[in-house]
């Protein structure tokens, strides 16, 4: 039982070293442009977020009950 032990987990160590070794040979190129497309889209989700932002504020004060009043 003790050496059926020792197996499964060198075994099991062995699975995570595969892992890491798959993990690590990242090519860098492929993510650095992944990257800089990453970069335009956040761009246009931010200003299409604070344009909808702008817009609550700008129609908040003319619903009725809603806002500030000056």
């Amino acid at each position: 039982m003790f050496i059926v032990q020792i197996i499964l987990y060198v075994g099991g160590i062995m699975v995570l070293f595969v892992f890491v070794i798959m993990l690590v040979n990242l090519d860098v190129a492929l993510l650095q442009i992944q990257f800089a497309r990453q970069k335009w889209v956040a761009l246009i989700v931010a200003l299409a977020l604070a344009g909808q932002v702008g817009v609550m504020f700008w129609t908040s004060g003319k619903m009725p009950g809603q806002g500030l009043r000056c």
